[in-house]
């Protein structure tokens, strides 16, 4: 291991990545134009909110416990 290093700056590679998809997102995605866009859709976002918390919650909880099988 080098000392030389902070261990955070592995996240480093992000930043180029973040630009370049920013960039090309720009680009090439057209803009919608759709006057009738559909609204958000509250309960689809509750739905969501909650599967990815439990989810999130349950690799937490194997994890600590490590009862993975």
């Amino acid at each position: 291991m080098n000392a030389g290093f902070w261990w955070g700056s592995v996240l480093l590679i992000n930043v180029p990545v973040v630009i370049c998809a920013t960039l090309g997102v720009r680009l090439l995605v057209p803009e919608s134009m759709d006057p009738a866009r559909p609204n958000l859709d509250p309960g689809g976002v509750l739905l969501s909110v909650a599967g990815l918390s439990l989810l999130v919650f349950g690799v937490i909880r194997a994890g600590q416990t490590a009862s993975w099988a």
